[in-house]
């Protein structure tokens, strides 16, 4: 026999032939209706129906008559079923302990959320969003504030903060320059952007630089995809270039890290060979250093805002100075031809170190118009002209070579956009050939921009996504009509090609040593600082998506502890060349592309630019520039007689330095210096004579600050024969600085030097 189970789980025993009898039939029958037909032929019916919303602790409906001790008193049950509602309306405890699991989760996400409402929160790497504001008031020099107090972004305080006090620590100008924010009003500007297309004589902010400062920063910031976390950034950037700056104002691509404390030393971790060969060219890292200062709106002169009337004028922002001492340095080294290299080793490009350094110098002019520095303003434009090759382009030297550069070429473009927004005199003849040139190397049908023309024939050679990116940027400062499909080309280029800040150096058609690699395309810094501008000049979508990742690979890549802090390490394959100094100010410009210009798809290409100067015109301006003086600082007037209490305040420093602790030997020799109090001269030189521990070269440097005292300079000369390497370059240092020569670290040079001063 087979055992089955019936509907309601009574086991039956049906025989396998035959019928049943008619007993077991009817047994069967009452116990288990259903074994007479299948379950499945007739769908279960439920006794009574349940109403919706019934309450489940009373009966629902008709009660069956063959149910038994279930009372059928349902208007007496609901009485009692309303009243104990109504009772547990009143009653929050027993709500909580009916209420489902559920329930809790979601009060409690609302409380979150209402918490979250007042904080901005922001993933490591990219911008999550502002949940709730960020307030974006002006800042110095404009917009935003700026440190451990900007917008409750990395720091205690919140927007609401009362601003704080700098205080003079008394700690040597070489220590980290970490500066509270320099605040004045609280809360946005009640004025307008002052977005003009005057390209000269307001004071503030206007033409393309609108941007920078006031109101104008905060708001592209929060249109173009800026936030506190890309200011903190830079900020951050900033401080690190401010710490690092030479004597002399400029940026040393290797020695910069004489500037650490130590045991403090910056990683560079260049090749040898690399740093032999880039070391040289520091009016073309003065120039980016100085550029990402500017960007960000800090200018040689007061800080550039609006101001509102009965306030005060904020105080002067640290980062003035450092902009002050850039130019100075850069004004120095222009030679009488315009061209702005520190010596003959960077001549070798020469006109790439003369774009950026020109362009720092041109565009602190245009934000300030400050007077002093047009001539030399000027004259860069005009070696511009002078070395461009007859194709249009230029070539990495100062000679007519018949060779065209898109890479060169795009700084000195930028050069010239920079010089018209300045009001400065840029010929048309120079303009148009450097259409020429971008439209010879540019194939409209495949999006391809060659590197170079180059020979008689002007033969061309394949670029990389790099210049492209460079080439496509050129031609949108250079007002040339690129139609949509053409556009779409260049970004299509781009977008195969995202930004990545790691060692690949991927590959590149016309650079042999990446020629045969197989790549998307080449990764640089170079390659992320173009790229950002031709999106961000592009806009609508592929500028969103471009600045989500550069902002995560770059904002990722940043340092956050240590003497390091706010630096990028020179990873990439163009930072692996110009080392740390060259990265940090590379990625600062990046994160200030916000404001730094205002993007050309909503303005138009000539947008605050003043008109070009005929070619007759422009021959006088030529031939009658002249190197300025911005670089000449005014002497000193004569002091007064010295007060006794002063008298004895200079005793007490030369005092200082016999004392036993280094840092009071350290301030007392710094003080000394900065006032050049001559009476301290030999008991300075005795301190650096005698000093064993790592503050000697300091106190070495520090002799240069007396000026070209007879004494300091003996003194110095001899200490170019010392053993010590560190030793004889402070000695090179502070010789520099006293007499405004620059002989290297070289004894016999500096020793005839002396000599034939004496005979005069």
């Amino acid at each position: 026999m087979d055992t089955n189970a019936s509907a309601n789980g009574v086991p039956t025993s049906v025989p396998s032939k035959g019928a049943l009898s008619a007993a077991a039939a009817a047994f069967l029958k009452r116990v288990s209706p259903a074994a007479e037909k299948p379950a499945a032929a007739s769908p279960k019916k439920r006794l009574w129906a349940r109403p919706k919303g019934a309450n489940r602790s009373g009966p629902r409906g008709k009660v069956p008559p063959n149910m038994r001790g279930v009372s059928r008193d349902i208007a007496a049950r609901k009485e009692r079923a309303e009243k104990r509602v109504a009772k547990e309306i009143h009653d929050p405890v027993s709500w909580v302990r009916r209420s489902p699991a559920w329930a809790f989760s979601l009060a409690l996400h609302l409380l979150a959320a209402v918490i979250l409402m007042n904080v901005v929160y922001f993933k490591p790497h990219q911008r999550l969003g502002q949940i709730f504001r960020v307030a974006l008031r002006i800042g110095s020099p404009g917009g935003l504030e700026e440190g451990p107090q900007d917008n409750g972004v990395k720091g205690k305080d919140s927007e609401d903060s009362p601003p704080k006090e700098i205080a003079d620590t008394g700690q040597p100008e070489t220590g980290p320059l970490r500066l509270p924010p320099v605040t004045s009003t609280a809360g946005p500007s009640p004025l307008p952007i002052g977005v003009t297309g005057e390209p000269t004589g307001e004071a503030g902010f206007s033409g393309i630089y609108a941007g920078r400062g006031g109101a104008g920063r905060g708001n592209a910031l929060r249109r173009y995809g800026g936030d506190g976390v890309s200011e903190q950034a830079v900020s951050d950037g900033l401080a690190w270039l401010a710490d690092h700056q030479s004597a002399d104002g400029s940026w040393d691509l290797a020695s910069y890290t004489r500037r650490c404390p130590a045991g403090q030393k910056c990683a560079d971790e260049r090749e040898e060979y690399w740093s032999h060969q880039y070391d040289a060219y520091k009016c073309a890292a003065t120039g980016l250093a100085a550029l990402a200062f500017l960007g960000a709106g800090y200018t040689q002169m007061d800080d550039q805002r609006t101001e509102v009337s009965g306030q005060e004028k904020p105080p002067r922002h640290p980062f003035c100075d450092v902009v002050d001492r850039a130019l100075q340095y850069l004004c120095k080294a222009q030679r009488p031809d315009g061209c702005l290299i520190s010596g003959d080793r960077e001549s070798e490009r020469s006109t790439v170190s003369h774009g950026m350094a020109g362009i720092a110098l041109i565009e602190a002019y245009s934000l300030t118009h400050d007077p002093r520095l047009r001539p030399h303003a000027q004259l860069a434009v005009n070696h511009t002209c002078m070395v461009q090759q007859d194709n249009g382009g230029w070539d990495y030297g100062n000679y007519r070579s018949g060779r065209g550069d898109t890479n060169v070429a795009s700084w000195q473009v930028m050069l010239l956009r920079s010089a018209r927004a300045a009001g400065l005199a840029v010929p048309k003849k120079t303009w148009e050939m450097a259409k020429v040139y971008m439209e010879s190397v540019t194939d409209r049908k495949t999006g391809a921009i060659a590197y170079e023309l180059e020979g008689a024939r002007q033969v061309k050679q394949e670029g990389c996504n790099a210049i492209v990116a460079a080439g496509w940027v050129t031609r949108i400062y250079l007002g040339i009509a690129d139609d949509h499909p053409t556009q779409e080309q260049f970004a299509q280029v781009i977008r195969k090609v995202p930004p990545r800040f790691d060692n690949e150096w991927g590959a590149c058609a016309h650079w042999s040593m990446l020629a045969a690699r197989k790549a998307a395309g080449h990764w640089s810094l170079y390659y992320n600082y173009y790229a950002t501008l031709a999106m961000f000049h592009h806009g609508g979508e592929d500028w969103e998506k471009w600045n989500a990742k550069i902002r995560e690979v770059t904002l990722g890549a940043q340092r956050k502890d240590g003497h390091e802090k706010g630096s990028w390490d020179p990873v990439t394959a163009d930072s692996s060349f110009g080392g740390r100094v060259y990265a940090t100010a590379m990625c600062v410009i990046n994160l200030e592309v916000y404001y730094r210009y205002l993007p050309i798809y909503e303005v138009g290409a000539d947008f605050g630019l003043a008109p070009l100067t005929a070619d007759a015109d422009w021959v006088a301006i030529r031939d009658n520039a002249v190197k300025g003086t911005f670089h000449v600082r005014k002497k000193q007037p004569v002091a007064e007689p010295t007060p006794a209490d002063a008298v004895s305040a200079t005793e007490a420093l030369i005092s200082d330095l016999k004392s036993a602790d280094m840092m009071t030997r350290r301030n007392a020799a710094r003080e000394l210096s900065q006032k050049a109090v001559k009476e301290a001269i030999p008991a300075l030189i005795q301190a650096a004579s005698i000093e064993k521990t790592s503050l000697r070269p300091v106190l070495v440097e520090y002799l240069g600050g007396f000026g070209p005292e007879p004494a300091i300079l003996d003194a110095l000369i001899g200490l170019l024969q010392d053993g010590s390497d560190r030793i004889r370059k402070s000695a090179a240092d502070g010789l520099k600085k006293a007499t405004g020569e620059d002989f290297g670290a070289h004894y016999l040079d500096w020793q005839k030097w002396r000599e034939d001063k004496v005979r005069k």
